[in-house]
């Protein structure tokens, strides 16, 4: 029953996050896109063999579509914006589930309950539920595949191992963040090497096989991307930013850490749990670091590539709180503490309102088509963040709605842009939109970043100024 009113509640407070955009600031727009990639896989027929834009992408390592295909999968019995953003939610409360499910078969149920309770309310936990992302459908499924691994170590059913194979392969061709964990399910399950290899290394083949037929139809060679590290140096200090960045995530201050760290010297120390136990808490540590190892390769932090380390972390954590029953009001109140500094003071009680964003872009896409009318026209979107960049990911912002209003495609699919797509609609009118994430409301210099790109046309009006966007209308000037 207590299971039950967690995740209600913690559907409860998603609910209203849903919107579209799928994000309070747009997220950079990568949930638009995706809804736009998946209604032209299932509107207009038109099929990616690429997968999208990552941080290896300029390396040559691409994503498979496979993202794409089931998002698209989704859209079948309701094909609107809003459906991913439900599908999004109900992955998150999947995840929820197989966290307590990990927790309950590895120790007890109060480590599962904290487990969830921790997971469930945390800001960041619940800022996934804002949009569809690549990242937060792969975690379901690389948790699926813990769990997997859990039940196959505990019956040593083959139907356990050969199923933890797929889903870890399933997730990883979502998104590459899944990556750190296949070593060590290897490593866990070396007596199984060759099956679990096998098994893994055939589906991942069947699943690129859309980004192998692009390779072979490509000559375009990319160059080494300059996120990854240049020095050993920079490697380390990239370790630090991406813990320090993990403790920020769940609100823990230095305190708390050493907190943590004694209760977790202590119970390795001193708990008389069984030795099985203990490997696997140790296990769950290991589960913890290596997205940290991987991530660190990465000049900037990215959370989004440290997904699987929230999970194992609230895990690990309630296992060590709850190790301490036999000082249960002290523990009591530490886990009150916890699950407060955590949840960062219960924020998952505050409440978004609904669906705003969704109302100021149907706004402004109708003052577009009243100005524009029949004339030919492309959107123009900007980032501005530490520096102004034109960033055509956020045009699907705009291209959504308006071409759901026109009732005919404005761009069509493309496996050679970074950005998935290309507009084809013509360049008489261009709407400009100033995306604010370093909330400067650079608008003017935003139009100067613009105008030098396009000397040739002239800012008609402003048709929408907002905290964190303005649009303008422009035209070429003949």
């Amino acid at each position: 029953m207590f299971l039950l009113i967690i995740l209600v509640t913690a559907v409860l407070v998603r609910i209203p996050r849903l919107d579209f955009p799928l994000s309070y600031i747009f997220a950079w727009g990568d949930g638009a896109r995706d809804f736009f990639i998946a209604n032209h896989i299932l509107s207009f027929r038109e099929f990616p063999l690429l997968g999208p834009f990552n941080l290896l992408y300029d390396s040559g390592i691409y994503n498979t579509p496979l993202y794409y295909y089931i998002l698209s999968f989704f859209l079948i019995p309701f094909n609107n914006v809003l459906t991913l953003g439900v599908v999004n939610i109900f992955f998150q409360i999947g995840t929820i589930l197989i966290i307590y499910l990990i927790a309950k078969k590895l120790f007890d149920k109060k480590t599962a309950i904290l487990s969830i309770l921790i997971f469930s309310f945390n800001p960041e936990i619940l800022a996934q539920s804002d949009y569809i992302w690549q990242p937060h459908l792969s975690q379901t499924f690389a948790y699926l595949a813990l769990l997997f691994a859990v039940l196959f170590h505990l019956k040593n059913r083959l139907i356990f191992l050969i199923s933890s194979s797929l889903a870890l392969a399933f997730s990883f061709a979502m998104h590459n963040s899944t990556f750190p964990w296949i070593p060590i399910f290897f490593i866990f399950f070396f007596r199984h090497f060759f099956k679990i290899f096998f098994i893994f290394s055939l589906f991942l083949g069947i699943l690129y096989i859309p980004v192998g037929v692009y390779l072979l139809q490509s000559e375009i060679v990319r160059v080494p991307f300059s996120l990854f590290i240049q020095n050993i140096n920079q490697y380390f200090i990239n370790f630090f930013i991406n813990f320090e960045g993990i403790l920020k995530a769940f609100n823990l201050d230095i305190w708390w850490l050493a907190v943590v760290s004694i209760l977790s010297f202590v119970y390795f120390l001193k708990s008389k749990d069984f030795r099985n136990v203990k490997i696997s808490v140790l296990l769950l540590l290991i589960l913890f670091i290596a997205p940290l190892f991987f991530a660190s390769f990465f000049n900037k932090f990215r959370l989004h590539y440290l997904t699987l380390s929230l999970g194992v972390f609230t895990i690990f954590i309630s296992k060590i709180f709850t190790s301490f029953h036999k000082f249960r009001l002290i523990t009591g109140i530490m886990i009150i503490l916890f699950l407060k500094s955590t949840t960062a003071d219960f924020q998952f009680l505050y409440f978004k309102t609904p669906f705003e964003n969704l109302k100021s872009i149907d706004q402004i896409t109708m003052q577009i088509l009243g100005e524009v009318r029949d004339a030919p026209f492309q959107i123009k979107s900007y980032a501005m963040d530490e520096k102004i960049v034109e960033y055509p990911v956020l045009d699907t912002v705009f291209l959504i709605p308006l071409e759901k209003k026109l009732n005919k495609k404005l761009a069509v699919i493309s496996d050679n842009s970074p950005y998935n797509h290309v507009q084809t609609g013509g360049k008489e009118y261009f709407v400009v939109a100033c995306h604010e994430f370093s909330n400067l409301s650079r608008w003017k210099e935003c139009l100067n970043v613009f105008q030098r790109s396009y000397p040739n046309y002239g800012i008609l009006k402003n048709l929408y100024t907002g905290s964190n966007m303005a649009v303008y209308l422009t035209k070429h000037e003949n």
